[in-house]
């Protein structure tokens, strides 16, 4: 009993000295649900965990300190029971149930807020899209076909209520967010107007300066067009062109350490690397990683024995703005004029393009 008594008065004057110490950073305090003593709560950010506290009687307390309102991981020992929450240097609040943490209500966040007013707003959409999808599970191809029209409309729906909510909300940060999101896939010149539309100091937001960015370098190019040229750090911080990769066939990849599609699709790619190489196919791998350790670990894992580059700034990263890339994997084949001839091929359509190309 001593004992406890001690811990507890320990952690009563740590978190007063830790509030002393962050007072003008954030402090998340939390009360879980269900989740027995001992256990460990965990924030990440940024790929990386910056705090984690150890739960008594399921509350818990994280601190820390963001330059910006930042998106957040909050997850227990088992990774799949997690939240994603926005973080401001203020007082936030979470209330949960071990188990459905991603439920949890947060308070405290102004910009989690303003997520949650958009969520709101789509959610009836969302639930008829998930539902349509669930129909075409076993539905025949006329159905499916059906499905796929009313599917398509809803997914209009939900881009024209989401540019609605950017256009009512242009001083909220969240408006960034969305507008960044769909930067890639919502044409150069509708992002251009609701950028323009921004606050100044949503414009001058990191979000903003990324959206920025890609409306001044992004070309977007076709199959058909010639490729666009960029210049990255390889792993050895030297610089590489992606015209300086020659082949008569070369694949422009995009992909991530941290993404799971892509670290299954690498296995297929090292295959057909091993089996097309000689005959000279290349790849230049883009990677939108932010830790250089991890980056590192997953080619050396992978087996990626190609040319790989990356500055270690995930999406903030030219060649993906370059190229319009809104999700990984993407790829892009370019023959040896330059001229791109395919995109997004994997595995066995690889294989199956290249044998075409080289008259197997």
């Amino acid at each position: 009993m001593k004992n406890l008594y001690s811990f507890a008065l320990l952690l009563l004057i740590s978190s007063e000295l830790g509030n002393a110490q962050t007072s003008n950073g954030f402090e998340i305090t939390g009360i879980i649900k269900n989740l027995e003593d001992s256990s460990w709560v965990y924030l990440n950010m940024d790929n990386k965990i910056t705090d984690s506290s150890m739960a008594i009687g399921g509350k818990f307390v994280l601190r820390g300190k963001v330059k910006e309102p930042t998106e957040c991981v909050l997850y227990l020992s088992n990774v799949r029971d997690s939240k994603f929450i926005w973080i401001e240097n203020k007082l936030i609040k979470i209330e949960a149930e071990k188990g459905k943490l991603r439920e949890a209500k947060v308070s405290g966040s102004s910009t989690q807020a303003e997520e949650d007013t958009f969520r709101s707003s789509i959610m009836p959409l969302r639930k008829q899209e998930d539902n349509l999808r669930l129909l075409q599970r076993d539905a025949d191809k006329n159905r499916v076909s059906e499905l796929n029209k009313e599917l398509e409309k809803l997914e209009q729906q939900e881009k024209a209520a989401t540019i609605s909510f950017i256009k009512e909300h242009p001083n909220w940060l969240f408006s960034v967010y969305v507008l960044n999101i769909g930067k890639t896939s919502w044409g150069k010149e509708q992002v251009r107007g609701l950028f323009n539309a921004l606050s100044g100091e949503m414009r001058s937001s990191t979000q903003g300066k990324q959206i920025k960015q890609y409306l001044e370098i992004n070309v977007n190019p076709k199959i058909g067009d010639h490729f666009v040229d960029f210049e990255l750090p390889n792993p050895e911080g030297k610089s590489v062109k992606l015209s300086q990769i020659k082949g008569k066939f070369v694949l422009l990849d995009f992909w991530a350490a941290w993404c799971g599609p892509c670290r299954e699709e690498n296995k297929e790619l090292v295959k057909t690397y091993a089996e097309f190489h000689p005959k000279g196919f290349e790849i230049l791998g883009v990677s939108a990683d932010n830790n250089k350790k991890e980056w590192l670990y997953a080619v050396k894992k992978d087996g990626l024995v190609w040319e790989n580059v990356s500055n270690l700034k995930e999406w903030d990263c030219l060649p993906f703005s370059i190229y319009g890339i809104n999700g990984i994997p993407d790829n892009f084949l370019i023959d040896e004029n330059g001229k791109i001839i395919a995109r997004n091929l994997r595995g066995d359509d690889l294989r199956k393009k290249l044998k075409e190309l080289f008259n197997e």
